[in-house]
């Protein structure tokens, strides 16, 4: 039988292994302890002391516990032990049992553990894959344009081909036709004596009234308009869009590849590192592919908004399977993230359609947000989530909740917002204007849960300001009603129950976007 005294020990430091100090298995096959491992890694290094093989790691549970030679050690030590006394050994069978239980719930949770790191590194590995697949979808796409400009080049040389064709025999005939031209004024001008000097001949007639035709014929045809005009438009757009790739890709030149990228990111934050991110069209947000998905879950798309060199950004996020435009901050991105461009995404809205949100927030935590459907284009409402969304400049974001009238009132209790300039109820000043609460464009129903204008509006000093109404029961009419809560009521009504209304704060706010 083999020497225990050959497997319980390390072979580096010599020290028997127990309970604190364990075998561990490293990828090259040799095995040393734990305290080795500790005292060997530099550097995120460890070189094996047997071959000298290096392996990253940062700790020693980088590398997994030989859970077979602990059991080999076990064996070995109950074999050595077998002439002990009867109770003894069955005391120290009963140990062996213990400790080989140990050892088997570690090496069960070693799997389990395994296996959840599996399982997210299989994750990361299909959302990979879903990101080449949409890699090759934009550049199929993109190789589509190509293909079709080259085309439009391909059937314009063309043209220019058959114009080439047309101009030779044009040339060759006026050639032809000048020669003949040349050779009669020669024979006229060889005409000395007057008895010489004839009636112009039929020659002569004919040969001026083919040149003329041939002049007029010439500038007639030439240039072809139609041709000329497509080359210039093609020309044009391909050397400009040449230049920009050109300027594009001499910009981001610079950029090297890093030499080593964190292992400790996961293979699309890698991307993202190598990347520095990248532009996102609407058309691939709009898309929702499981890899447009991922980057909104995660918060890795940004809308900018670039007016007059100042960079403002936007949040676009996905939850409970809504995808939502937050309000534009003045901050410019510093992480790795895909960006779109804010107009393009506004300009999305359907304004028949829209609805805004608002995060309540009081006593330090978000209570719920509110989603409010605004009626159909119309000015107020149009007002009310461009202050949403905050890309005129100013937005309700970090304003106060003001008052709360008629409390506990069944159709008139209300709370009030939306000072935007002062916060306390004496501003709000319109961004536009057109905010005539007396229109007939706007809904006159008093419904649950209604968003209105402050009483007297008219495009006055406070028309920012605005009322979501709280009470249980339909009232008869009113005027200047822009909204309804679609959900979250019962956020605001428990912000109404309030002591103090005016803590209650608009954290977050901005428009669910139609895709």
């Amino acid at each position: 039988m083999q020497d225990l005294s050959e497997v319980d020990s390390c072979d580096i430091c010599t020290e028997t292994y127990d309970g604190n100090l364990r075998p561990h298995s490293l990828p090259c096959g040799h095995t040393i302890c734990s305290c080795c491992i500790t005292n060997s890694i530099d550097d995120g290094i460890l070189k094996c002391p047997h071959c000298q093989k290096s392996h990253t790691a940062s700790s020693v549970d980088d590398f997994p516990v030989n859970y077979r030679m602990e059991s080999i050690i076990l064996i070995l030590k109950g074999a050595q032990k077998g002439t002990i006394p009867r109770a003894s050994a069955q005391s120290e069978s009963r140990s062996l049992k213990s400790r080989a239980l140990i050892i088997v719930g570690e090496q069960r949770d070693s799997l389990r553990s395994i296996l959840k790191v599996t399982e997210s590194v299989r994750s990361d590995v299909d959302t990979y894959r879903n990101h080449l697949q949409e890699q090759k979808d934009v550049l199929t796409e993109l190789n589509a344009k190509i293909s079709d400009i080259l085309s439009q080049i391909e059937e314009i040389a063309l043209q220019i081909d058959s114009e080439d064709n047309q101009t030779e025999e044009q040339l060759q005939e006026g050639k032809e036709l000048e020669r003949n031209a040349v050779s009669y004024l020669r024979e006229l001008e060889d005409l000395t004596r007057v008895n010489d000097l004839v009636t112009p001949s039929e020659d002569l007639e004919k040969i001026c009234k083919t040149l003329d035709k041939w002049n007029t014929e010439c500038t007639a045809r030439f240039p072809s308009v139609q041709m000329i005009s497509n080359l210039d438009k093609i020309t044009r757009a391909t050397e400009t869009a040449l230049n920009v790739i050109s300027k594009t890709y001499e910009d981001a030149a610079p950029s090297e590849v890093p030499e080593h990228v964190d292992p400790a990111l996961t293979i699309m934050e890698k991307i993202q590192k190598i990347t520095g991110g990248a532009y996102l069209s609407l058309n691939r947000l709009k898309s929702m592919s499981p890899f447009v998905k991922s980057l909104l879950e995660r918060g890795k798309v940004y809308a900018i908004q670039n007016k007059d060199g100042f960079m403002r950004s936007a949040r676009i996020t996905k939850q409970d399977n809504k995808c939502y435009l937050h309000y534009l901050q003045n901050e410019e991105i510093t992480q790795h993230v895909y960006v779109v461009k804010h107009s393009d995404v506004v300009d999305s809205l359907n304004t028949d359609s829209i609805v805004a949100f608002l995060d309540l927030e009081w006593d330090g935590s978000v209570r719920g947000r509110v989603h409010i459907n605004l009626s159909p284009d119309t000015p107020l409402a149009k007002h009310f989530w461009t202050l949403c969304t905050g890309h005129l400049g100013p937005s309700y974001a970090l304003t106060k909740f003001l008052s709360v009238k008629n409390k506990g009132h069944q159709t008139s209790e209300r709370v009030e917002g939306g000072d935007y300039e002062n916060n306390n109820g004496t501003g709000g000043a319109p961004l536009f204007a057109g905010l005539k609460v007396k229109d007939d464009i706007y809904e006159r129903r008093k419904v649950v849960g209604r968003v209105t204008a402050n009483h007297g509006v008219n495009d006055g000093p406070k028309s920012a300001q605005f009322r979501i109404y709280t009470g249980t029961k339909e009232g008869k009419t009113a005027e200047g009603i822009y909204g309804h809560v679609q959900d979250g009521l019962d956020v605001v009504r428990e912000a109404v129950k309030l002591n103090d209304v005016s803590k209650v704060t608009i954290v977050d706010c901005g428009v669910v976007l139609p895709f």
